[in-house]
């Protein structure tokens, strides 16, 4: 499916990324998992469940 597209490629991202910190949010029954890197934040990682 496209969000799976999408959660692919953001987890590909942020894992290239060094993170310093790491803030989930849930809406509407998706965990948006926001991986905030030093002075940048990264693709936002969408994981449905």
């Amino acid at each position: 499916t496209e969000e799976t597209k999408a959660a692919t490629a953001g987890s590909t991202t942020a894992g290239e990324v060094k993170t310093t910190s790491e803030v989930e949010e849930s809406t509407q029954g998706t965990t948006r998992k926001v991986v905030k890197t030093t002075g940048e934040t990264a693709p936002t990682v969408l994981t449905t469940g």
